[in-house]
Parts: structure tokens; sequence; C-alpha cells
């Protein structure tokens, strides 16, 4: 520290405030992270049943039943791959479930006399060449997948099943009671258990063992569940009252929705509503309580989701924007090229929550710049470097001002 007292104080404050201005400029870089369009992906069709990306983010995958499955690489838009779909000669019921793994396609097998024999299913995983496996069930039955990939529940309205998928084997089953059959069913965002929707009641059992965990009498038949990730709270919809938020713990119901289309934020504290136009609401889950109004381009609500790190990105005709899932601040608007269909374009975010796909003109690929790694050694040793100038200028203060009062009681002893 011998160097620092030989310097004059001006050049210390100077070379402090440099500092302090470094600092505060490298942090609002940071938090802006800028959208920027990394790719566009030339596509064979423009309207596409399914378009995400592939588990580790890397790949993004289109399904048409008539175009077939294209893969794409995320970073520079070549294709990888252009597959015929199995669904291209004739008209065929299908449905893809997202899971951690990639997007799971479900296809009921078809007779000679195109009729559907939905006790048996064939699983492909969009993200690999062919079948991954084929499920047999007792009766005609709807399939659903858990988020992590690892269980799949095939119910009919008076009776489920549960399946360990890779290699796949039956758990369970058990009987619904005829007076509440069975409308849908979903896994909570953990795989651990799932709920069905009945016709007047929401059920949640454990995905184990099959234990009834909570149960829910509701106001209106109902069509479908949904778990928040947390698992503290439930979304009940229903054809003919808006939807209600449930307290998973004390089955109580906290507060009726105004829109159906609804999401949940990755760590379920948040919910937004919003119709296809007009304003939407970020909700509380926990109290029920509406945070803020959000108003899309024009009015218009496209599509949304919810990013890992608190971030709310609403989707409209020709842009996006994101907000701050905590208060709703918004914190970027992009613009895009307009897309083809109003209703519902596709769009993606990958578990890294730096690459996001959308559907425009055409498929395009945005990513958001984040600092290389460097750049948090850099900003750690900048910290320090900030924190020895701190301490560095407290002790020349003290130090100067300890000089100050020796050199007074100095003089005061020389005019004696």
């Amino acid at each position: 520290m011998f160097w620092i007292r030989r310097l004059p104080r001006f050049s210390l404050r100077t070379l402090m405030l440099a500092m302090l201005l470094a600092g505060a400029g490298t942090a609002l870089w940071k938090n802006r992270f800028p959208w920027v369009r990394a790719a566009v992906l030339k596509a064979s069709e423009t309207r596409w049943d399914y378009v995400g990306f592939s588990g580790d983010g890397e790949r993004v995958i289109a399904f048409h039943p008539q175009a077939g499955t294209q893969i794409w690489d995320a970073t520079n838009g070549k294709v990888l791959t252009l597959r015929k779909s199995e669904l291209a000669d004739r008209w065929t019921p299908h449905f893809i479930e997202r899971t951690r793994n990639g997007p799971l396609l479900i296809v009921p097998r078809v007779t000679s006399s195109e009729k559907f024999d939905s006790q048996t299913f064939d699983f492909f995983n969009l993200d690999h060449d062919g079948s991954m496996e084929t499920f047999e069930f007792d009766r005609p039955v709807n399939v659903r997948v858990s988020p992590d990939g690892s269980r799949l529940i095939a119910f009919s309205r008076l009776k489920y099943e549960v399946w360990k998928l890779m290699p796949h084997r039956k758990m369970f089953e058990a009987e619904r009671d005829p007076r509440k059959p069975a409308v849908n069913a979903s896994f909570s965002p953990n795989g651990k258990w799932f709920s069905i929707a009945g016709e007047t009641c929401i059920e949640i059992f454990d995905a184990e063992s099959g234990a009834q965990l909570a149960g829910f009498v509701c106001d209106a038949p109902m069509n479908d569940s949904l778990a928040a990730p947390d698992g503290l709270t439930m979304l009940a919809t229903s054809y003919s009252v808006t939807p209600s938020l449930w307290d998973v713990g004390t089955k109580e119901k906290r507060t009726d929705l105004e829109a159906a289309r609804t999401i949940f934020s990755r760590d379920g504290s948040r919910l937004y509503s919003a119709p296809f136009s007009d304003l939407g609401h970020l909700i509380d889950t926990r109290g029920g309580a509406k945070i803020s109004k959000i108003a899309g381009y024009n009015g218009l609500h496209c599509n949304s989701l919810f990013s890992n790190d608190g971030r709310l990105i609403v989707r409209d005709s020709n842009s996006f924007a994101v907000y701050d899932q905590r208060n709703g601040a918004l914190l970027e608007r992009v613009e895009t090229a307009r897309a083809e269909t109003m209703l519902d374009p596709p769009l993606e975010l990958a578990e890294n929550d730096v690459d996001l796909v959308l559907q425009a003109d055409e498929l395009e690929v945005w990513h958001r710049h984040h600092p290389e790694w460097w750049w948090g050694v850099a900003w750690t040793v900048e910290f320090w470097v900030m924190s020895a100038f701190v301490a560095a200028l407290v002790w020349s203060a003290r130090r100067d001002d300890s000089d100050i009062k020796k050199s007074a009681k100095d003089e005061v002893r020389g005019a004696k």
C-alpha cells in the first residue's frame, strides 16, 4: 500500500470516479441483453402444427402432418434433417407433448377400414428418426405425458392407467366413479402427481402410488386443469364459466379469472391471463391480486410465455415485448416480420432463456446476447479492484485528517 500513499488525493478520487462510472456502464450493459435476429429458417410450410426446440436447445424442430419433420441448427439456420411424415398419406388425429427430452408425437393406430383403434398408440420423438415406443391399452383412451418425459397417463372416461417410460411398464390402474367421469388429465411440472378433471370436480393423485392427495368441487362442469410449477396452485377451466385458481393445500378457490388464455410463470408465483384482444393482466397466484395491466400492440395478444429468469414475453402480430414478471414493467419491444396468421402463431423459448423461435413470414430464431464467460471474470476482478480503491480512498482520507490534526498540534506547540 506504499504506492497509494505517494499518489495525490486528486488522482485517487479521479481514478475512483472513473472506476465507478465503468462499473455502472458494465452493469447497465449486462442487464439489457438485447434481442437480435440470429437466423431465418427456410421452411416448406407457412403454418406448422408444432414449432419448438430440442431438449438441449441446439436445434429447432417443426412438424406438419403432410410436410413431415424439419430440423434446423438453431445457431445458423442450416437445415439438418427433413423427414417425410408417417401421416403424409392419410388424415390421422395426432397431438404433440412437450417434454424436457424433446417433443413427442403421439399417433393412434388406424385400421385398414380407416376406423381409429385408439387402444394402440405410436410414440415418435421428433428429434430422432423412427418410432420410439408403441403402447397398447385396455380401452379407448387419451394420453398425457409428464413434462420430464418419465411417465404417461392413459385415460378414458371410466378408467386410467399410469405408465413408466423408457422402458415402459405399467405402474398402476384404477376405475373411475361413473358419477365423476374423466374429461381431461395433466401432470404437475415435476411429474410427481397428476390431476384428473371430472365433470364437476378436480382430483389430484400421487404419480408413484396412485393415492389421492386432494380434491376440489367446482361450480360448473370442468374441461381441463393445470398445475402451477410450484405445485401450490391449480387452474381449473370450464366451457361455461370463467377459469378459477384453487389452493392445492387448503382446497379453496383463490380467485376467478377474466380470460381463458392463461399461463404460469416458471416459479409459479405469477400468472398471465389475456384474451385475444384488449388488456392482459399479470396476477399474483398467492393471493389472486392483479399486479399490472399489459396492453398488446394494437390491442392484440397472439401468444405469450415466461422465461426462467423472470421475464414475460408477449407476442403480437409483428413484434414481441418483454416485461418484468415482478411488476409488469416493459423492458424491451422488438419488431419482427408480420405473422401470416393472427391466431396463436408459434412462439417457443429454449431452456437456456437466450434462444427464441417464432412464426412470422418465415420462422425466425432470435438470440438474447449474454456476456461471454470472461465478462464474468472481468466483472469479478473489477468488483474487487473497486473495493480496494474504496478502502484506499477511505484510508487516505483518514490519514490526511490525521496529518492535518498533527500539523495543527505542532503549530500550537510552536506558538507556545
